[in-house]
């Protein structure tokens, strides 16, 4: 269940609410989650990753010659 961060308006308060969406989204959301928790090694993310990531799209737009 969502955790309201504004206790005094919870998620049944807002307008056009409709809790069947709601709880499909949630479990959407919860099932991606835990698809990319579940999708391999973990990659560290630090100034090399975004050297190396800008690096590699540089290179494919000059290979396409965008």
């Amino acid at each position: 269940m969502i955790t309201p961060t504004n206790p005094s308006r919870d998620r049944e308060g807002a307008v056009g609410f409709d809790p069947t969406r709601a709880d499909q989204a949630e479990d959407e959301l919860e099932a991606v989650a835990l698809e990319g928790l579940n999708s391999g090694e973990a990659v560290e993310i630090g100034q090399g990753f975004w050297e190396e990531k800008h690096r590699r799209l540089d290179a494919r737009l000059n290979e396409t010659g965008s």
